[in-house]
């Protein structure tokens, strides 16, 4: 395949998006209503800027479409709360632990697991799972809901860790700058996920906190890197992307 095919395409989606951020950023209570509308915007924006630079023939591909767009549709579903009522926010939590899986199935997917950092240091991984779980009974202690309830949450929170666990495992698999692009936005997302464990009230919506740019600027980091790696690696003539990425290490 030809290299020059490989440039990245729709930037200007890349820039519509970042606009809408900035006016996350800057709405105050009168202009509430535009900010709203640019949430509902942007990851539908971004779903598309990740379906025009893939092939989505890969299982890295096909899961994080799975995944962006699980995230878009959770966003528009608060249209439905007249009706969905107290229960939207639950329906979103499950939408989220769906699509936070389908990010991880994807960066599983394009490592090798037995030279990943983690299995060959499992002290570290113990670490990281037993300091999530820790920070996870900290937040969860915040709530005051009975067991049946916080049970969504245990399950976002063990998504959360897996997301994790799974994004630190690609140190040393891919370049560099692609892993800190991905670590960074994992770790925007993981925040926002626990400020919304923090701050959880079943009859507000989750998108409603000043803090929700953190969730928009890691969906952008996950997605342009991911976009990055699959253009980057089909320029080498294989269609094979998981393949490729194992391969590629700078």
């Amino acid at each position: 395949m030809d290299n020059a095919d490989m440039k990245i395409k729709g930037t200007y989606l890349i820039g519509a998006y970042i606009c809408l951020l900035a006016m996350m950023l800057i709405a105050e209570s009168s202009m509430l209503q535009l900010s709203n509308i640019a949430q509902f915007l942007a990851l539908p924006i971004l779903t598309v800027f990740f379906y025009i630079n893939t092939a989505i023939d890969s299982r890295f591909e096909k899961n994080i479409f799975y995944g962006i767009v699980l995230f878009a549709l959770s966003r528009l579903l608060t249209l439905a709360h007249p009706v969905l009522g107290n229960f939207t926010v639950y329906i979103i939590i499950a939408l989220w632990i769906i699509a936070l899986f389908a990010y991880s199935r994807a960066i599983i997917s394009i490592t090798s697991i037995s030279s990943t950092l983690l299995f060959q240091k499992k002290w570290l991984a113990g670490i990281l799972f037993i300091g999530s779980i820790i920070i996870l009974y900290v937040l969860l202690s915040r709530i005051d809901l009975g067991l049946s309830k916080l049970i969504p949450f245990i399950c976002f929170g063990l998504a959360s860790t897996v997301l994790l666990m799974a994004t630190v495992n690609l140190q040393g698999q891919i370049s560099t700058l692609l892993f800190g692009v991905f670590m960074t936005g994992t770790l925007l997302l993981i925040g926002y996920n626990s400020l919304v464990i923090l701050n959880f009230s079943s009859n507000i919506s989750i998108f409603d906190s000043g803090t929700a740019l953190l969730f928009y600027l890691g969906q952008l980091l996950i997605i342009f890197g991911a976009v990055k790696s699959s253009l980057s690696f089909r320029s080498d003539d294989n269609s094979d992307i998981s393949g490729v990425l194992k391969k590629s290490k700078n």
